[in-house]
């Protein structure tokens, strides 16, 4: 049976960007100050391990007691490779440093992630540039035109027409929606064809307090005028929707998985979950 540890050691290893150590009381550490924290026994080799890990610049002899904290402190991720802080330093966008700083030694596999998923653009100026400037800072790449891409985004101001939409769920296309109001910015849902609510399901649910409401929406097919909206908050939006979509790209599930938030001067509403309506045709198999 194989003795090797499951998180080796790197060969310069540091202490995660960003992660200071602290007295915690008379008899314990801790590395962290909220999230992610992990509270160490006070000895004088955990100390010399945690200076060692600060300067990063190699180890010294191991004590027992060192050699547990230090296995503890790689399970918990909170130990990276000082060339790769090193050379995340190099880059101007910040990205690389900052994921070092989130996920540790996972940071790597998550950027190399994002550069894969390719993002299609549907929005109107000067949406459209914001997005794109916000994807290259995140290291996401925009699909060429005409391409499906990885995920859709879709920014609308005021409501998008629902053909479109219809269009991508008939695809299979994930896509997140962003709708950009004169006092207010809707982000979501992000919608995976088959597993999640999509635009029409949230009309659904709205229509059961507002019978006349799809009827209102399919006059939306023919509005021509784009509605004015705050370019603060619009801004604000597009930034948080290029950032569920770094989490879709990194694996992860986004916040609007499903659901929705309201930004507005009132800086954001609770996320509000939508389940898939049973009269929604999305629903329909």
């Amino acid at each position: 049976m194989s003795t090797e540890h499951p998180h080796p050691t790197p060969s310069r290893p540091v202490l995660r960007p960003g992660l200071s150590v602290y007295r915690r009381d008379d008899t314990h550490l801790q590395v962290g100050l909220d999230h992610p924290v992990l509270v160490l026994p006070d000895s004088d080799g955990i100390r010399g391990l945690l200076r060692d890990l600060e300067i990063g610049e190699g180890l010294g002899l191991l004590s027992p007691d060192a050699g547990v904290a230090l296995a503890t402190l790689l399970d918990a991720d909170l130990v990276v490779d000082r060339t790769e802080v090193l050379a995340a330093r190099d880059d101007r966008s910040g990205r690389e440093l900052a994921a070092l700083a989130a996920h540790g030694p996972h940071a790597s596999a998550r950027v190399k992630a994002r550069a894969t998923c390719q993002v299609a653009l549907h929005s109107p100026e000067p949406w459209r540039t914001v997005a794109a400037e916000r994807l290259t800072t995140a290291g996401i790449p925009l699909a060429r035109a005409e391409e499906p891409g990885t995920v859709t985004l879709v920014v609308s101001t005021g409501e998008p027409p629902r053909s479109l939409l219809d269009g991508f769920t008939r695809e299979d296309r994930p896509h997140l929606v962003l709708t950009l109001y004169a006092d207010r910015a809707r982000l979501g849902p992000f919608v995976a064809p088959g597993a999640t609510a999509c635009l029409r399901c949230l009309d659904a649910h709205l229509g059961e307090s507002d019978p006349r409401r799809a009827v209102v929406l399919q006059q939306l097919e023919h509005r021509v005028a784009p509605t004015p909206c705050d370019s603060l908050l619009g801004q604000a939006a597009v930034a948080l929707a290029v950032r569920e979509l770094m989490s879709y790209a990194e694996g992860d599930r986004p916040a609007t998985w499903s659901a929705t938030l309201t930004l507005s001067a009132a800086l954001g509403e609770p996320v509000r979950t939508w389940p898939r309506h049973p009269h929604c045709g999305c629903s329909w198999g």
